[in-house]
């Protein structure tokens, strides 16, 4: 099981907007500024943003003062949180069908 460097850009992204917290800076980074110094191209950095906007992990604003911070404490968000924001729909992440949670194994279709 592989997952996407969009998940690894992603923890980037997460962790440069924490630490910017961490140094008092509690108003929205621009995009701009995020792809220019993590070296993302902006639109892979705006699927990312998507992506963890959706999840709850990151608020983006637009306009002149707009931009991207945290929504929840650095603390409490954990790479599975941003795993799960970058890599929803992949099917190596999805959660396993009823009967596997069971202990069911599937079964194969039998020849005619």
């Amino acid at each position: 099981m592989s997952y996407s460097l969009s998940f690894s850009k992603a923890v980037l992204v997460v962790i440069f907007v924490a630490d910017k917290m961490r140094q008092g800076q509690f108003e929205f980074l621009s995009a701009a500024k995020i792809s220019e110094v993590l070296n993302i191209p902006k639109p892979t950095l705006v699927k990312i943003l998507q992506s963890l906007s959706a999840e709850g992990i990151i608020e983006t604003k637009e306009g002149k003062m707009g931009g991207v911070r945290l929504m929840k404490d650095p603390q409490k968000i954990s790479v599975l949180d941003i795993l799960n924001a970058v890599e929803k729909g992949n099917p190596s992440f999805t959660p396993p069908t009823t009967s596997w949670r069971r202990g069911n194994a599937p079964t194969s279709p039998k020849s005619p």
